[in-house]
């Protein structure tokens, strides 16, 4: 008995594992224009993978890197990555989204110590944009300070006397300056040319 058991055991097929890199990326996302959003992405890996693991970010159709797990962000100040990668999160949060911006981004996922029969999967996200909704008529812009006639003339009228006490005060010194020197002429070799 203790032999056919055994045997039975060895008979049956082998157990192999058929796990498959996954990437889970919404469709779309939607977005009004100036708001900070988030693409949500995670990646099914073992918790322990540390290595071997290269996460990129691409516009689409330009292929332009948004960012790279390797090279980090080279766009700053329009995107940052907003995941943890030990914990199999990928997420990209896009900064004050404008209308410039691709409305396609590729999630790029590439793993060889994953242990996984497939190393490498994509996906891709969709901004669905919004453009933003102008002030409505509940809502009050800041307006410029409108000055009243009296303040506009207090005003010209400082400018005026600080205008005429320059002139007058240079015209003072001009003439301090010059009565000096001629109550001083007993000093020729200092004011030639000079003439009071």
């Amino acid at each position: 008995m203790k032999w056919l058991l055994v045997a039975a055991f060895i008979s049956l097929p082998p157990v192999t594992s058929a796990v498959k890199l996954q990437l889970f990326l919404p469709e779309s996302v939607d977005v009004t224009e100036g708001e900070n959003v988030t693409l949500t992405c995670s990646f099914s890996s073992p918790p322990t993978v540390s290595s071997g693991l290269y996460i990129t970010w691409l516009t689409m159709p330009t292929g332009y890197i948004i960012y790279d797990s390797q090279l980090g962000n080279p766009w700053l100040g329009i995107a940052e990555f907003a995941g943890d990668k030990e914990k199999g999160d990928c997420s990209l949060r896009l900064l004050n989204v404008s209308t410039t911006l691709s409305p396609v981004f590729k999630c790029d996922i590439i793993c060889t110590s994953c242990g996984t029969i497939n190393w490498q999967v994509e996906r891709e996200v969709k901004l669905n944009m919004t453009a933003a909704a102008p002030l409505s008529h509940g809502v009050t812009s800041p307006t410029p300070r409108v000055h009243s006639w009296r303040e506009t003339v207090v005003t010209v009228v400082t400018v005026v006397i600080m205008v005429v006490g320059v002139i007058l005060g240079s015209v003072a010194v001009i003439l301090f300056i010059k009565r000096h020197r001629c109550s001083s002429w007993s000093f020729p070799q200092y004011h030639a040319g000079v003439q009071c």
